[in-house]
């Protein structure tokens, strides 16, 4: 995934903030860095609709 991500802006803390690149591939780069910020908050079971709407919004982007 580190190669699908532009920036990693910050995910310390309880914020994250990503940029990626505008091509497709961004949707699937984007959606597994979610689920995986969400695990390391020990937050799994939010992993499927926040993949969702961050397909959603990625897309829409």
């Amino acid at each position: 995934m580190a190669r699908d991500v532009i920036g990693v802006i910050d995910t310390e803390g309880d914020c994250a903030e990503w940029t990626f690149p505008a091509d497709p591939g961004a949707v699937r780069a984007a959606r597994t860095a979610v689920r995986d910020r969400l695990a390391a908050w020990h937050l799994d079971g939010l992993a499927d609709i926040a993949a969702l709407l961050v397909s959603e919004l990625v897309t829409n982007s």
